[in-house]
């Protein structure tokens, strides 16, 4: 098992947990990790943890133990596990390791640990976005909610975890930023304009057909792991 935790500034640290984990383990490692990697990426005072509604993150100790430490803890809607933002980190660590094959334990730690520091801030970092643009457009899409009314009577308000202001200036080009490195993981031809995508070949041999289903899954992946999903009927 392993724990990890990232910000916006890049992932924090990555430990191997060597047994199962209970509450005092995991009050154990936030000690030993969670304030380290928040100096480490030079968090700015007045950050805001955010883990699920595991046993071990909702246990009465944890809490008392948070509080005390001051901490800041975001609210999470309960039986919601999949919406935490480390899963998609988790799946991308998964994808980068299985494609180096570990043999045993040990390599597999090995690589973990460098597959784990190679991962980008964001995709906004990873284009050459930095500084005060970066924190600015970071602001904007954070602590957002929202709700719902039926019969004139309103839900109560939930977390915004993704997806862009819609109709604002900087919706359509945050939108393009983040989906355009798709072509890069398909070998097919593709063909993008706003929320179209188009992925084709010329099929002429089995070879060729066999490529595109393969480009397909690979398409399916990066949307699981941006959790954007496709409309193939559309």
């Amino acid at each position: 098992m392993l724990w990890g935790c990232f910000s916006a500034k890049g992932p924090g640290r990555l430990i191997r947990v060597k047994a199962r984990m209970n509450g005092a383990m995991y009050r154990e490692i936030l000690s030993d990790n969670l304030l380290p990697s928040a100096r480490a990426l030079k968090m700015k005072r007045g950050w805001v943890f955010q883990h699920d509604n595991d046993p071990k993150h909702t246990a009465r100790a944890t809490k008392e133990w948070l509080c005390k430490k001051h901490f800041k803890v975001l609210e999470w809607p309960s039986q919601s596990p999949d919406l935490n933002p480390i899963e998609n980190l988790w799946r991308e660590l998964k994808v980068c390791v299985a494609q180096r094959q570990p043999q045993n334990i040990t390599a597999l730690e090995e690589i973990c640990m460098e597959e784990w520091a190679k991962i980008p801030a964001t995709k906004l970092y990873g284009y050459g976005i930095r500084g005060d643009i970066l924190t600015w457009i970071s602001d904007f899409l954070k602590n957002r909610r929202q709700r719902v009314f039926v019969n004139g009577k309103p839900s109560g308000w939930c977390p915004v975890l993704s997806g862009i202001p819609q109709g604002s200036v900087l919706g359509p080009a945050l939108f393009v930023l983040y989906i355009n490195d798709l072509p890069d993981n398909v070998s097919s031809r593709v063909q993008m304009f706003a929320d179209d995508t188009k992925v084709f070949k010329e099929i002429k041999c089995k070879e060729v057909a066999e490529k595109l289903q393969s480009d397909l899954r690979e398409i399916q992946r990066w949307s699981e792991c941006w959790q954007l999903k496709f409309n193939a009927a559309k």
